[in-house]
C-alpha cells in the first residue's frame, strides 16, 4: 500500500515540475515574441483579433499570394523556437497544395474545394497552430 502511495505522490511531483516548466518557458516565449505574436501562437480564437491574422487573411485573399512563401517570409517568426525549424518544409508543402484537399471538414457539409486560397485561411492557420 505505501508503494502505490508513493507512486502517486511522485506521479504528482513529476506532473507539477513539468507543468512549472512549460508555464516558464511560455513565459520567455511571450516576452520575447510580445504579445501579438503570442496572441496569433496559442490555443484559443484570441488569434482572430490579432493583426497577424487580418493580414494573413487579406494576403490570402490575392490570387498570386503563394502560400508558403508568405509564411516563410512574414511569418518566420514562428519556426525556430515556436515551431522546430525542421516542420518548415511541411508546412511549406502543404500550405502550397491547400487547394488539393476538400474545404469542408465537417461531417454536415458536403465537400467542395475552391479555386482560390482566401476559403482556405482556416485550414492553413491550423496546420500552422498544431
Amino acid at each position: 500500500m505505501a508503494d502505490k502511495y508513493d507512486e502517486n505522490t511522485r506521479k504528482k511531483a513529476l506532473a507539477s515540475k513539468y507543468r512549472e516548466e512549460r508555464y516558464k518557458s511560455l513565459e520567455a516565449i511571450r516576452d520575447s515574441f510580445g504579445v501579438e505574436k503570442y496572441k496569433f501562437y496559442e490555443n484559443g480564437a484570441r488569434y482572430m483579433d490579432t493583426e497577424i491574422y487580418a493580414e494573413l487573411k487579406e494576403a490570402m485573399k490575392k490570387p498570386d499570394t503563394v502560400p508558403s512563401e508568405y509564411v516563410c517570409d512574414k511569418l518566420g517568426w514562428l519556426f525556430g523556437e515556436l515551431i522546430p525549424s525542421r516542420e518548415k518544409e511541411v508546412i511549406s508543402y502543404f500550405a502550397d497544395r491547400l487547394q488539393e484537399y476538400p474545404y469542408s471538414d465537417s461531417y454536415s457539409r458536403r465537400s467542395l474545394r475552391a479555386k482560390r486560397n482566401g476559403a482556405y485561411l482556416e485550414k492553413l492557420v491550423r496546420i500552422i497552430r498544431e
